[in-house]
């Protein structure tokens, strides 16, 4: 559909044909990314959780800033994307673990992130400019969630701490993977 709309665009003269590529990449990213959010949101009104959906689409959208690993194709990011949403939504509504734990080790996933965010890969290298602009909005990211935790925290709100903690401690795992495998000179996608 995307390609039948350039190809209209293209032979009215509204876009260059040379310039196809890119707005058929940018319009294909950006209706997955609407997909993504509608088929989330649409869960959590169906399942009566959309406050902890929408915590979960804010927490994972900082992967954009932070960096890390991909997987190696379209189909697999999809599986792992949606496979890590369900568990982290279903499975923080039961979780018991032992506060101290979580407050630790969430501690040591900021720690992480902060330090090692963002990282690029062979196929996509930052600029020293990029990776400044990134850096400050990683530590404004971490500031934030940080204080939604506590604010969680001091209200007794398990289910939603549990959701920050499992997204952060997955976020900053994913960095780690990520970090050693630009140290090898490897490429994250081969994952």
């Amino acid at each position: 559909m995307i390609k039948i709309f350039l190809d209209y665009m293209s032979e009215n003269n509204k876009i260059h044909e040379q310039e196809k590529e890119y707005y058929y990449y940018a319009l294909k990213q950006f209706n997955e990314y609407i997909i993504h959010f509608v088929l989330i949101i649409l869960y959590g009104l169906m399942s009566n959780l959309l406050l902890a959906c929408i915590l979960y689409l804010f927490t994972m959208s900082s992967k954009k800033i932070f960096g890390g690993s991909h997987a190696p194709n379209h189909f697999l990011c999809l599986v792992i994307t949606y496979t890590h949403f369900l568990l982290t939504i279903n499975l923080s509504k039961n979780i018991m673990i032992d506060h101290f734990i979580i407050i630790c080790s969430f501690a040591l996933s900021i720690i992480m992130i902060i330090c090692f965010a963002p990282t690029d890969h062979k196929n996509k290298r930052l600029s020293c400019y990029q990776k400044r602009k990134l850096k400050k909005l990683s530590i404004h990211f971490c500031f934030i969630i940080t204080v939604l935790f506590v604010l969680f925290m001091k209200n007794k709100q398990s289910h939603y701490i549990s959701i920050i903690w499992f997204c952060i401690a997955s976020l900053s795992f994913d960095l780690l993977i990520s970090v050693i495998i630009n140290k090898k000179g490897g490429n994250t996608h081969e994952l």
